[in-house]
């Protein structure tokens, strides 16, 4: 019998989407066990998982990893169909310059200003900042810029063949552009505008997307 797999996420983070995208898109069955890291009440449990109290956590029988690039690295190489990474080494290369860039430089421009101030405070009442999204917007067009042409290389490869970098970066710009200010960046640059087009035909997105605001989500 398989070990079975736990998630430990929170619904509305955009890594936790991530690592469930990735474990969809393996088509694995698996357990969610919701964290609110950011909850009062919150107790020990997640302190017991990682030393910095945050998620996603994947356990895999007694086996328990944190970062979520750990955690889809480990599903793709534990789980081999359907192959998230390319065989060619310069597209391997590029997908993983891909998650870097959006890691490293896009996600608190993108996600923690311009998505968290005009999208997603807003809709849970707290208090928003127009400073915070033109900070964030400027930020991210170098991220956009440099994505643009690994667009087709590293994620949104022809064929329609997945790869992390597509699980990774979907979910990221899928906020970014639920945002107004972040929707008419993307459409700036034509090869990610087209990607993130295509990203509603995706089962697995879909499948995964969490619902901002929806009652009982």
């Amino acid at each position: 019998m398989s070990q079975p797999l736990v998630l430990y996420s929170y619904r509305y983070s955009v890594y936790c989407w991530i690592a469930r995208l990735t474990l969809a898109e393996k088509r694995l069955s698996y357990a969610v066990l919701e964290i609110n890291p950011f909850a009062e009440d919150q107790g020990h449990t997640r302190f017991e998982r990682t030393p910095f109290g945050l998620v996603p956590v994947l356990e895999h029988g007694a086996f328990t990893l944190y970062e979520s690039a750990a955690i889809c690295r480990y599903i793709d190489l534990s789980f081999p169909d359907p192959a998230l990474v390319p065989k060619e080494p310069m597209a391997a290369a590029q997908m993983a310059q891909a998650i870097n860039i959006i890691d490293n430089y896009g996600y608190r421009p993108m996600i923690r200003q311009v998505f968290a101030h005009q999208v997603f405070r807003p809709i849970e009442g707290l208090e928003a900042s127009n400073d915070e999204i033109a900070i964030g917007i400027a930020a991210s067009a170098p991220v956009l810029k440099a994505l643009e042409p690994l667009c087709g290389q590293g994620f949104a490869r022809p064929g329609g063949q997945k790869t992390l970098a597509d699980c990774h970066l979907a979910p990221m710009f899928g906020y970014f552009s639920q945002a107004e200010e972040g929707a008419k960046m993307v459409a700036g640059y034509p090869k990610l505008a087209q990607w993130c087009a295509q990203l509603k035909d995706w089962p697995s997105y879909l499948d995964t997307e969490p619902k901002i605001g929806a009652a009982g989500a």
